[in-house]
């Protein structure tokens, strides 16, 4: 219970971010670049110090570790919420997110070694429901409950720090130690530094690319470029490292390799989906923040009792990997598609919901059967390792999305305005009925841009329909677990 607070905890405060951040602009007078900072910041630590949790963990002790993350989130969470400025909000976030780094991969190797090998897809339904499950379901209807109340902005602070000051407690009391402390635990910092290198700016390009029309601002080029040299560096370095930051055994098993690779994309398509229909829900379908965080609450009903159902099939009867993967990424792609043919001005919360119930019942055969795969394949001393590159790839994937949905977004609806308007001639006004007076030009130029976001907004979801399909080319690769062949070599 304790670890499954910290898992929301953790996913939970994203996914409130991510609709409260314009009321936190308002109350604090905070432009949109300093806004951003609030994200960014708190992206820049966390993925800074996530791939350390391996060496963190040896060094003090899984267990100190772990609630020295937790303590340390909690305590962020609120100096958070007391922030009297931007400022001062964006350092805190910064400590929040390097603390939080703690709660991602450990979390779920804790969850692992915990039970016993017969357990694992019940372990892993546990991980999925608190990282992906709930937070995807629970943050943008808390969030919105905030908006449209006119909430506080604290209490997105307030409420994560509070679910892991009580994990805390928890774990203080029933977490025995997986992993004793090794004062010479040896830490390649080449190569984390290399790393950090690469994936920091990242962060920055990721999330600020779009507003700065990407190459078109010479920060953005430059950052880039420092994160693709870092990358091939870290690669070259880890090649030959005595110590690598990455065990290189876990490189030579394909079904890790295309497990963290597939986590990516499939990251990408649950988060794309939320951010399209939300943001397209209360842009033009005149949805509350409430309502719209209501749709996301119907799939998780449907997905919480699937995955249980899934993981505790697969730990009494292993059920063949491959096949659940293709259903799983083949329901994604057809929500997706769904949604394409749903996306209208005339939709209503009935039409969008059914695509969402689709999505939902695929979480379950595209994610549980991942995890299991990767996990079965590797011995239980090399869990921490592989939940590190997993959590890597599932941070990757969610902030990817935001560049993705917005990019698309953007040149898509130039294409539909463009198109659009050159069709709005004067004859085919004059045959529409419509006087060539300024009001009924204004009010053709907002329908046009209108028709144009909504077929926009279709677009995207086409577009991750395509991703989940090309996805499909790492299932191949989840052949039967070897992790024996590991523990021998």
């Amino acid at each position: 219970m304790g670890v499954a607070l910290a898992t929301m905890a953790q996913a939970l405060d994203g996914r409130m971010m991510m609709v409260t951040l314009p009321l936190i602009r308002g109350h604090l007078a905070a432009t949109v670049d300093e806004g951003g900072w609030v994200v960014i910041a708190y992206l820049m630590a966390n993925i800074a110090v996530l791939p350390l949790s391996p060496w963190l963990s040896a060094r003090l002790g899984r267990r100190r570790y772990y609630l020295c993350s937790l303590v340390g989130f909690a305590a962020a969470a609120f100096f958070c919420a007391c922030s009297p400025s931007i400022v001062e909000l964006v350092w805190w976030r910064a400590v929040q997110g390097a603390f939080g780094a703690g709660l991602i991969a450990v979390s779920q190797a804790i969850l692992r070694q915990a039970m016993p090998e017969q357990k694992l897809g019940l372990s892993q339904v546990i991980f999925a429901g608190t990282f992906v499950g709930a937070p995807l379901a629970l943050g943008p209807l808390i969030g919105g409950i905030l908006v449209d109340n006119d909430g506080s902005w604290r209490w997105t602070f307030l409420i994560v720090g509070l679910l892991a000051l009580a994990s805390a407690i928890l774990c203080s009391r029933f977490l025995p130690e997986q992993e004793a402390a090794n004062r010479r635990a040896a830490l390649d910092w080449i190569g984390a530094g290399l790393l950090a290198g690469a994936l920091v700016p990242l962060q920055y390009v990721l999330y600020e690319g779009q507003r700065y029309n990407w190459w078109s601002e010479p920060r953005i080029g430059l950052l880039a470029a420092l994160s693709v040299a870092a990358a091939a560096g870290f690669l070259a370095w880890e090649l030959r490292a005595p110590n690598p930051l990455i065990d290189r055994r876990l490189f030579a098993i394909p079904v890790v390799v295309a497990g963290v690779l597939l986590i990516v994309p499939v990251a990408v398509v649950l988060s794309a989906v939320v951010a399209i229909v939300l943001q397209f829900a209360e842009q033009f379908l005149h949805f509350g923040a409430t309502l719209a965080g209501e749709l996301t609450v119907v799939r998780a009903l449907v997905f919480v009792p699937l995955v249980f159902l899934l993981g505790i099939t697969m730990d009494r009867r292993p059920m063949p990997v491959r096949p659940l993967l293709f259903v799983g990424l083949g329901l994604l792609a057809l929500s997706n598609v769904m949604q394409f043919f749903a996306t209208t001005t005339a939709a209503s919360f009935g039409t969008i919901i059914v695509s969402f119930v689709v999505g939902g019942i695929a979480i379950a055969p595209a994610v549980i059967p991942l995890l299991w795969g990767v996990l079965r394949a590797v011995p239980r001393s090399q869990t921490l390792g592989v939940t590190t590159m997993l959590g890597l790839g599932l941070q990757l994937g969610g902030e990817a999305t935001p560049a993705i949905v917005q990019s698309v977004l953007a040149h898509r609806f130039a294409f539909h305005y463009q198109v659009l308007r050159s069709n709005a001639t004067p004859s085919r006004l004059a045959f529409a009925h419509l006087p060539a007076h300024l009001h009924a030009v204004q009010l053709l130029v907002r329908l046009i841009t209108e028709q144009s976001y909504t077929l926009a907004f279709a677009d995207v979801a086409l577009v991750v329909a395509t991703i989940a399909v090309l996805s499909a080319i790492l299932v191949p690769f989840f052949r039967s677990p070897y992790a024996k062949e590991l523990e021998r070599s």
